[in-house]
């Protein structure tokens, strides 16, 4: 177990010099249109607060959120910047702390899409994130539950 985590804490902290000094580009976020349809976006928000958001809760707010709840070795110099780096980058593209629909810098079709293409190519969560939270994975069950939700959203929408 001490060498897993000596491992893994090695692993972690050369990501971390890894991914100082690297700039991201910054991306405007646009407004939103607003629906002609408030019946469809209510549905869809009750459907995802109900159904998907536990999940998400679970798998993507530390990164995608204002509750963030923050590993044991986020105080480590280095790390500490890598994950706040991560966090910030995170919600600059998706924000998830208001429910549905995101704040993002793109549409709310295109905020779902992404994220069925990001399940699909299991680019999300990140795997250097997935090494130390495993719980971060989500089940078969977890991923048709949110496709689902998509599909009804994008019909709806």
């Amino acid at each position: 177990m001490m060498l897993k985590l000596f491992i893994s804490f090695i692993v972690l902290f050369n990501l971390c010099l890894a991914h100082e000094g690297k700039k991201h580009p910054r991306v405007p976020i646009k407004p939103r249109a607003q629906s002609s349809d408030n019946f469809s976006d209510q549905k869809i928000n009750e459907d995802y607060v109900k159904n998907i958001k536990p999940i998400f809760e679970r798998a993507c707010f530390d990164c995608h959120s204002n509750k963030t709840v923050y590993p044991w070795y986020h105080k480590i110099p280095g790390i500490k910047h890598l994950i706040e780096s991560d966090i910030k980058e995170g919600k600059k593209h998706l924000d998830m702390s208001l429910d549905f629909p995101f704040k993002s810098h793109t549409t709310p079709r295109e905020d779902l899409e992404a994220i069925e293409n990001a399940i699909t190519n299991n680019t999300m969560p990140p795997q250097r994130y997935k090494m130390l939270h495993w719980n971060s994975k989500l089940s078969q069950e977890e991923k048709d539950k949110i496709f689902e939700w998509i599909l009804f959203s994008l019909i709806n929408l």
